[in-house]
């Protein structure tokens, strides 16, 4: 039976090495672009006065929110070292200072797509262009040597559950009564 750590030194042996500093890019973009996204979100919501724009902010705020939550007591409450310490064989290519479990970078990423497709009818192009984005952060923390698949994965299950349970919290409240999101 193939182990995770077996898939994990394939695709970190395989990938393709004169793409590293992209990786490298894609992957530190996770935190940044989802923090711009969210915020360009109020900001344009605020200036123009538009509350489907102010309430898709709040309710990427929580989706958020809850997904950090959710992974930091996972990191810390299971703390799993990061495959380079445990096989010689990993190259970790960026910086990894955390536990490994879950994949904060997929679970944020993806919390933005599921987010913003699932539950705000965004055009189908953007939807396309967040899916792209959130697949390759995944990939990337792979083939970088940050997270074992199994990290990921819990990452994504994190991330639709956080924005399924932010969709819940806030679909009695005041803002959503008004007119929904999706």
């Amino acid at each position: 039976m193939i182990t995770e750590i077996e898939i994990l030194k394939f695709i970190n042996a395989h990938r393709l090495v004169k793409a590293d500093t992209l990786l490298i890019f894609i992957s530190s973009s996770a935190y940044f672009i989802s923090a711009a996204v969210t915020f360009a979100l109020a900001i344009y919501g605020l200036a123009r006065l538009q509350p489907y724009f102010i309430r898709l902010f709040i309710f990427l705020f929580c989706s958020l929110s809850i997904s950090t939550s959710i992974v930091c007591v996972l990191k810390y409450g299971i703390n799993r070292i990061r495959p380079f310490i445990e096989d010689d064989a990993i190259v970790l290519l960026t910086s990894a200072s955390s536990p490994s479990f879950p994949s904060g970078h997929t679970t944020t990423t993806m919390a933005i797509y599921f987010a913003l497709s699932a539950y705000a009818n965004v055009p189908r192009k953007v939807s396309l262009l967040f899916l792209l984005w959130a697949v390759l952060v995944a990939y990337s923390r792979l083939a970088l040597g940050a997270h074992y698949p199994s990290d990921v994965i819990v990452g994504i299950l994190t991330a639709l559950l956080s924005v399924f349970v932010a969709k819940k919290l806030l679909s009695g409240s005041y803002l959503w009564s008004a007119n929904h999101l999706s």
